[in-house]
């Protein structure tokens, strides 16, 4: 007799509307925990970023930062005299020269460092033969200006105190190849002890507030400049050498008058009035009337100079056109 084999009743499992709501409560918090747990990671990583960036700042800094002097620096300045004028501008030559070239140029300004290289030279050589003082208007900022440049400026300013200004100067343009790393504290320290002087004193003096009141002297003496926009530009006293430039606005061609910016056409400038004054060893400087000397002692225009030349060109014929002009007068 077979056995009979009897098969085992299937279990069924019964979903109530209870069960289900908490499933599906608890498949939401899981994917919220989720949630949390992605986005605290991601904070996690961003805050690590953040002190990571700040860590390197930090040490790059105040890690030894290279100081090139430029070789031909101390030899560029030796034997001149420097001064400060009363606005505290670094001067150098003779405060009583009858010309004096101001330098309008920002050390942390990219396009002040060629002008700068264009003209020093040149201007230092009429500082050596007693022909002009050179004064420096130090400034900062600007359009596409690197960073840290006040701090720069300021440590520049200080530098004037150990009659280093104009060999910090040509240092700070130098560094400007390093970008906006140029102007790291570390580097202008080590650089102001490279060239002999105090790093506490320099450190000291560029967190005071002496250094300001030069730079917003020399900012606000600006404003009142005419044709003087942005750094760099010449003045001869106290006029803006300038140069017409053209520009196009709404199809129309406008001229108008900027800062010559061309180092060879500023140098030419001074050159014109070093020879309008008459120079040291002008042979007509004898012959020159005060009045004639003070006219361009006072005003290097253009117009100014062309007088000039006509007057020393002919005093001769000045002389003898004197007399008549005074009789009329006196008529």
């Amino acid at each position: 007799m077979a056995n009979d084999k009897s098969t085992p009743p299937k279990k069924t499992t019964t979903t109530t509307p209870a069960s289900a709501t908490a499933r599906t409560t608890e498949r939401r918090k899981e994917r919220e925990r989720a949630r949390s747990r992605t986005q605290i990671i991601t904070i996690v990583v961003i805050v690590a970023a953040i002190v990571g960036v700040i860590i390197l700042g930090i040490i790059s800094a105040n890690r030894p930062a290279e100081t090139p002097i430029p070789p031909e620096t101390t030899a560029r300045f030796d034997g001149i005299e420097q001064g400060r004028t009363t606005d505290g501008f670094p001067r150098l030559g003779d405060a009583d020269a009858p010309i004096k070239v101001s330098l309008y140029n920002a050390v942390d300004c990219v396009e002040c460092a060629p002008f700068y290289e264009g003209v020093i030279d040149g201007l230092l050589e009429h500082v050596r033969n007693e022909e002009i003082a050179l004064i420096a208007v130090p400034m900062y900022g600007g359009a596409g200006a690197l960073s840290n440049g006040q701090g720069a400026a300021r440590v520049a300013v200080c530098a004037a105190d150990y009659n280093k200004f104009w060999e910090m100067q040509d240092a700070l343009f130098h560094w400007q190849q390093y970008g906006n790393q140029a102007f790291i504290h570390s580097r202008l320290v080590n650089g102001a002890g490279a060239l002999g002087m105090d790093t506490n004193a320099i450190t000291g003096c560029s967190l005071g507030t002496a250094p300001d009141g030069v730079l917003n002297e020399a900012r606000s003496q600006t404003r009142e400049l005419i044709n003087f926009s942005q750094p760099p530009a010449i003045a001869i006293n106290g006029v803006i050498v300038t140069r017409d430039q053209e520009v196009e606005a709404d199809g129309e061609t406008t001229v108008i008058i900027v800062a010559e910016t061309d180092p060879q056409a500023a140098l030419a400038a001074v050159a014109s009035a070093v020879a309008n004054l008459g120079g040291n060893n002008d042979e007509n400087a004898a012959d020159a009337t005060p009045e004639v000397e003070a006219t361009i002692a006072a005003d290097t225009t253009p117009e100014a100079e062309a007088t000039a030349d006509i007057v020393q060109s002919d005093t001769t014929a000045e002389a003898e056109l004197m007399p008549t002009v005074e009789a009329t007068a006196e008529s």
